[in-house]
């Protein structure tokens, strides 16, 4: 039985003042201006929305994407097909699973592991122990990636992703290119004549060479 996002009100705990699950279930979606609590392994074969915080200390798997207006806390295990957005903080406790995006306002902390297939920033700080793979590489820990912008013809940000093998090559997304640096640069002077993005690009480029050493 797939239980629907208005039938979600029965596992609302009044002294937490939250959705509390605890069940092994499956629900159609979950669209909740409050709290989220889950214990049991539950299955949502839509979109996630919590206004509020969301925790998670069982698995949770979603078919669709997930965003919370407030905190999110990992003790589990998440597994999302489509696009994750915290507006405040992510704490991960053991591993998050994202066949999308990953967007974070604020602040990153991650004791175990996060596997992100297209790309990842947070706005403010990040504490990595355990490892960050995006695209199937694993990212060095203490300088996982810079987040540059607003440049060039998007005006907007470009994100660059440092591997934990220093033999491989950096790699970038910026809007909808996704490549090695190397292949970023050629990309840049095949789409930009002299102009101002281009200098953009390219003085960008030679920093972040420069970073690696």
């Amino acid at each position: 039985m797939v239980l629907t996002n208005h039938e979600l009100k029965k596992f609302y705990d009044k002294r937490r003042d939250a959705i509390f699950i605890n069940d092994d279930l499956e629900i159609n979606c979950i669209k909740t201006e409050k709290k989220v609590i889950v214990h049991g392994n539950v299955l949502v074969q839509g979109d996630i929305a919590v206004l509020d915080d969301f925790e998670v200390h069982g698995n949770l798997e979603t078919h669709g994407g997930i965003e919370v207006g407030n905190n999110m806390v990992v003790f589990g295990h998440i597994k999302s097909k489509e696009i994750l957005i915290v507006k405040r903080n992510l704490h991960i406790y053991e591993s998050v699973i994202t066949n999308g995006h990953l967007q974070v306002n604020g602040n990153v902390k991650i004791l175990k592991n996060l596997f992100v297939e297209k790309d990842f920033w947070c706005g403010m700080s990040h504490f990595i122990k355990g490892s960050i793979k995006i695209k199937n590489v694993i990212l060095n820990q203490k300088f996982p990636f810079l987040r540059i912008g607003n440049i060039g013809s998007r005006n907007s940000y470009t994100i660059f992703y440092f591997p934990a093998d220093r033999s491989a090559e950096i790699f970038v997304t910026c809007g909808c290119f996704s490549g090695t640096l190397t292949e970023f640069e050629i990309r840049v002077k095949e789409s930009h004549e002299d102009g101002l993005y281009r200098r953009q690009y390219l003085k960008t480029i030679e920093y972040v060479k420069n970073m690696r050493g």
